[in-house]
């Protein structure tokens, strides 16, 4: 038997899964169907993926406490090549991106070294987190976010390189250029390594966790950038990592 509680959570998922499909920005879910805990709002995201048929196939990471984190899924059809015309945006991130070659299932009884971690990667890409915002109200929580999983609109991967050892992935910030004019941002450096750690000894979500195959964006190094169409970005770090995306409709 559905208790009121689900009942409450169903409404949520209907209202976040048509604001997807259809567009639009409300102010904010009603007070008591808003999640009231971490676990709810992983629930939210499982019921608007299942309302959606979609799969995820990557995963946004942000921290959530002391030396702890929290993730949304990417799901597949929101997941682009560098260069991509992508509608439907209204901020930008620029991240560096991981990708798993090995699964790293939650252990809450035997946490993850960093080596353990570093084994997993083995390739990286600098790239672009694309945001919307599907609620106008600004005072919404964390967990809001989170069941809206944290505003992702979708993930544009840059050229990869290969991953080798600890300590490869440059450490400076990016050049970030909006219709090539140099764009000014707010400095946010991020141990990549470290936030990927962080979620996969925190664990938690609806969706069997870290998985082989997957990209992990792991935090903005540029904070966000308000984004609309027809903006043309692109970032750049070091030798041979770049990443651009044209914003349409």
């Amino acid at each position: 038997m559905t208790t009121g509680r689900e009942q409450q959570l169903d409404r949520a998922a209907h209202i976040l899964a048509q604001s997807r499909i259809m567009q639009t920005v409300s102010s904010r879910l009603a007070p008591d169907s808003r999640p009231a805990t971490i676990e709810e709002a992983y629930i939210l995201q499982k019921k608007v993926a299942s309302l959606l048929g979609v799969e995820k196939t990557g995963w946004k990471v942000s921290p959530y406490g002391d030396g702890k984190s929290v993730a949304a899924p990417i799901f597949a059809a929101d997941i682009f090549a560098s260069g991509a015309d992508v509608g439907n945006v209204t901020g930008i991130e620029t991240e560096i991106l991981l990708h798993l070659k090995a699964d790293l299932p939650h252990r809450p009884t035997h946490p993850y070294d960093r080596a353990e971690i570093c084994q997993a990667i083995d390739f990286y890409a600098l790239g672009f987190e694309l945001i919307q915002c599907r609620f106008s109200d600004d005072d919404q929580t964390i967990l809001e976010r989170l069941a809206d999983c944290l505003l992702n609109r979708g993930l544009v991967i840059g050229a990869q390189q290969a991953f080798v050892k600890d300590g490869q992935i440059p450490s400076m910030l990016p050049e970030l250029y909006r219709n090539d004019q140099t764009c000014s941002f707010r400095p946010n450096p991020i141990d990549p390594i470290a936030s990927l750690h962080a979620y996969a000894n925190s664990g938690g979500d609806q969706f069997g966790g870290l998985c082989a195959g997957q990209w992990v964006a792991t935090g903005s190094m540029t904070g966000m950038e308000k984004a609309c169409a027809p903006d043309r970005w692109r970032a750049t770090l070091d030798e041979g990592l770049e990443v651009t995306v044209t914003l349409v409709g």
